[in-house]
C-alpha cells in the first residue's frame, strides 16, 4: 500500500472525528467544510466538487469519509484509468464501514482493510478475484514491482481466474514468485525480461537486470543513452527490467551518469557505485 500523500476528506462533524482517529496514524491532510468551523489543522473548503480536482491530481490516497453515493458523484468527473487513478476508498461517518472504490488492485483494498483496522470496523471489497481467493495481475504486478507490458489482456487473465479458478503461470527470471491458484487452462501471466508477443499471456517485466557502465570522458548523456537502447534492442531486453546502473566510483560524479539515474531515462531506479 503505497500512501506516500494521503487526503482526508470529510463532509460532517462526525466525519472529522473519525478522520482524526485515522489520521493519528496515517499523517494525512485532512479537508473538511469551512461551514463547520472546526478547530484543529485541517484545509478547509467551500465547495468541495471546486477543491476535489486538486485533491485528486496531488495525492496517491484519498479517504472520503462520507456516503459512498456522494463519494462516487464527487470523484466521477476526474476518474481516467485504473493504472493511473489514486487509490481511493469511502468510510461512513461512524466508521462502520471502509469501502474499496477505486484502484483496488493497486492498494485501495490494502487501504480499505488497513482503515478498518484502525476503527474497529469492517472492510468491503468486491473485486472479483479477491472473492475468489486469488491475486489478480495488476495486484501480482503491484505487488512485485513489475510493469504490465499488455495491459489489454489482463481481463482475459481475470476472467480464467473467476470461471476456471486460476491461471496458467510461466516464470523465466530467478525471481521467487509466491502465487496461489495458478493452473488455469487458457491464459496466464509470463514473467520475464526479454521481449515477446503473446495472445494469451500477459506479460509482466520485474526489475531484475544491472547495466555496468565503462566510458570515457568525451561520452555524454545522448551517446550513453543511445548505446544501452541499441544493446538492449539487439538482446531483446525490456529496458523497464533494468535495477540499476553500475559504473566504478571515479565516475560517481559525472552529470551524465546521474541524468541517466535521475529522472531522463526514469526506469533506471539506483546508481551502484563500484569500488
Amino acid at each position: 500500500m503505497d500512501c506516500s500523500k494521503t487526503a482526508i476528506v470529510c463532509a460532517s462533524i462526525s466525519g472529522i472525528r473519525v478522520a482524526d482517529i485515522i489520521n493519528n496514524h496515517m499523517h494525512a491532510n485532512v479537508y473538511v467544510p469551512c461551514r463547520l468551523k472546526y478547530p484543529g489543522d485541517f484545509h478547509c473548503y467551500d465547495d468541495i466538487k471546486k477543491e476535489i480536482k486538486s485533491i485528486f491530481n496531488n495525492y496517491d490516497c484519498i479517504i472520503m469519509v462520507m456516503a459512498l453515493g456522494a463519494a462516487i458523484r464527487i470523484i466521477a468527473p476526474f476518474l481516467r484509468s485504473k493504472f493511473n487513478d489514486p487509490r481511493i476508498i469511502s468510510v461512513d461517518d461512524n466508521g462502520k464501514f471502509s469501502i474499496s472504490m477505486i484502484s483496488g488492485h493497486r492498494g485501495a483494498n490494502d487501504l480499505a482493510l488497513y482503515v478498518s483496522g484502525l476503527l474497529g470496523g469492517e472492510a468491503v471489497i468486491t473485486t472479483a478475484s479477491e472473492i475468489s481467493g486469488v491475486m489478480s495481475p495488476e495486484v501480482i504486478a503491484y505487488k512485485y514491482g513489475m510493469k504490465i507490458m499488455n495491459k489489454s489482456r489482463i481481463k482475459y487473465v481475470t476472467s480464467e481466474i473467476i470461471n476456471n479458478g486460476g491461471f496458467r503461470l510461466i516464470n523465466r527470471t530467478g525471481i521467487h514468485i509466491n502465487i496461489s491458484g495458478s493452473g488455469g487452462k487458457n491464459y496466464g501471466i509470463i514473467i520475464t525480461y526479454i521481449k515477446e508477443k503473446s495472445t494469451n499471456f500477459v506479460v509482466m517485466v520485474p526489475k531484475v537486470l544491472v547495466i555496468g557502465i565503462g566510458f570515457s570522458t568525451y561520452a555524454n548523456f545522448n551517446s550513453l543513452k543511445d548505446h544501452i537502447k541499441f544493446v538492449f534492442k539487439q538482446k531483446g531486453f525490456y529496458i523497464s527490467s533494468v535495477y540499476a546502473i553500475a559504473t566504478i566510483d571515479i565516475k560517481s560524479d559525472n552529470d551524465d551518469i546521474k541524468k541517466l539515474q535521475n529522472g531522463l531515462m526514469p526506469e533506471f531506479s539506483s546508481l551502484i557505485i563500484i569500488h
